[in-house]
């Protein structure tokens, strides 16, 4: 609506061809490959990247899974904001919402001064 040109960095961005407004760029953080054109040519970023924590059981692999997709996918972010010439003004970072614990009312608000909350969520 805005006539912004977003670039999707995907780790399958031959499947997801199709809008006009949206390039796909490859990136695998696992290996640290990533389209260095993304990065140079990107004003902003908004990383919500990591694996769907309710596609599979948590198990003790898979909660490695949710864990390193975060990490890596972060870590190379910030490698690659080092190393490639950018012009990137802000990077709004997320990876999930129960950081702080749930809140099953609707009743609670959250701040950076909130204590974190417990469990395997909170942790990641």
């Amino acid at each position: 609506e805005e006539d912004y040109n977003v670039i999707l960095l995907s780790r399958t961005p031959d499947k997801n061809k199709g809008s006009t407004n949206i390039r796909f760029a490859g990136w695998n953080p696992s290996t640290g490959e990533i389209d260095k054109k993304a990065i140079e040519e990107a004003d902003y970023i908004v990383h919500l990247a990591g694996e769907n924590i309710g596609a599979k059981s948590w198990t003790a692999s898979r909660k490695k899974e949710i864990e390193n997709s975060r990490t890596q996918s972060s870590a190379l972010l910030c490698k690659s904001l080092r190393e490639i010439p950018n012009k990137v003004k802000a990077v709004i970072s997320a990876s999930g919402i129960n950081y702080y614990g749930g809140d099953y009312d609707n009743r609670m608000t959250f701040d950076e001064t909130a204590p974190k909350g417990k469990g395997f969520l909170a942790d990641v």
